[in-house]
């Protein structure tokens, strides 16, 4: 049995111990093995997949005036960032408020805890909005940071009616509309974002605003999914050279890469976001360490203890520009 070091990802065209000799091209060494990278400095990167805002304001606390409610959404953002969804948002023009199930409150309006689900829950109001909304936006980097353009378009009805249900009915209803803009100003803390809210809510009705357009421009914080990329899965499938490889991230990021390796161990892949990740596109570098190969005339034996070391990752991934370096490589199946 001969035993010799080659590299992880320069498997050279070994077989059995004979070479063919014919016109047909020599068989080259094949491998399949899963690596675990892990990186030193890890970049987080940010998902919306709700429009859940927060700020102590009249539009989106509730208050003597105008209390925003989210009744239910869809919210999803792929890998190039782009953020789409749907949303049925209601507004209540509240006049005074009391406490009913499910329902904390102060009768002069502040402090308000509405749980929309309760059916049983009412509230007394002036009047209220419903809208059946599309959500719209894009994630990019700026000046090194995440950045949020989102926009809310809803039409629906208002009403007049002072008891409110989650599921509601109002026999004087008029067409109601809204348009919402949303555009961050800050960093990411605390898996929020802070920026400006900004549009018009026009209730059609007198109870509400004496039925003129309600001009909202004001300060808020959007809520976000942040995920740091700390490690994920390699799957290599392997032929002399020539690399294929697939990244498994528990969900968070499936892409399909292709690269190669050169004599000393350097290689290169380039990768392209699919399914829910379509439209991330990054390249992985680093170099490879030896690893123990056995061989005999019936059988080829691997050892794994090859890292991979300086793995670095560069490109984008949910339209945010992204740099993890200082990585490393366990080799852990085959």
């Amino acid at each position: 049995m001969k035993k010799m070091k080659v590299s992880l990802l320069a498997l050279t065209a070994l077989v059995g111990g004979t070479m063919l000799a014919s016109a047909e091209a020599a068989p080259q060494a094949g491998a399949t093995y899963v690596e675990r990278i892990e990186f030193a400095t890890a970049p987080a990167v940010i998902t919306v997949s709700s429009f859940s805002f927060g700020g102590g304001n009249d539009f989106l606390t509730p208050d003597k005036s105008t209390g925003f409610t989210l009744l239910s959404s869809s919210i999803d953002t792929d890998g190039s960032g782009k953020i789409e969804g749907v949303a049925v948002i209601r507004l209540l023009n509240i006049a005074t408020l009391v406490t009913t199930n499910g329902f904390t409150t102060n009768t002069d309006g502040t402090n308000i805890t509405i749980d929309p689900i309760l059916e049983t829950n009412t509230s007394a109001a002036a009047g209220f909005s419903d809208f059946a909304a599309d959500v719209s936006g894009k994630i990019s980097t700026k000046k090194d940071a995440p950045s949020i353009t989102l926009t809310i378009k809803g039409s629906g009805y208002s009403g007049a009616d002072t008891n409110i249900d989650f599921f509601n009915v109002s026999l004087a209803a008029k067409p109601a509309s809204m348009n919402l803009k949303f555009v961050s100003s800050s960093g990411v803390s605390n898996e929020t974002i802070g920026g400006k809210l900004t549009g018009t809510v026009n209730p059609g009705i007198k109870a509400i605003n004496n039925g003129k357009a309600v001009k909202i421009n004001e300060t808020a914080t959007l809520n976000v999914n942040s995920n740091a990329i700390t490690d994920f899965l390699l799957h290599v499938v392997q032929i002399g050279t020539k690399i294929n490889a697939t990244t498994i991230d528990e969900g968070d990021l499936i892409a399909s890469g292709k690269g190669s390796v050169n004599s000393k161990g350097a290689f290169t892949v380039n990768f392209k976001g699919v399914s829910f990740s379509r439209g991330s596109s990054f390249k992985l570098t680093g170099t490879t360490g030896p690893l123990d190969i056995s061989i005999t005339d019936t059988a080829t034996n691997s050892v794994p203890n090859a890292p991979i070391t300086g793995v670095e990752l560069k490109g984008k991934i949910d339209g945010q520009t992204v740099d993890a370096t200082g990585g490393t490589g366990t080799l852990i199946g085959f």
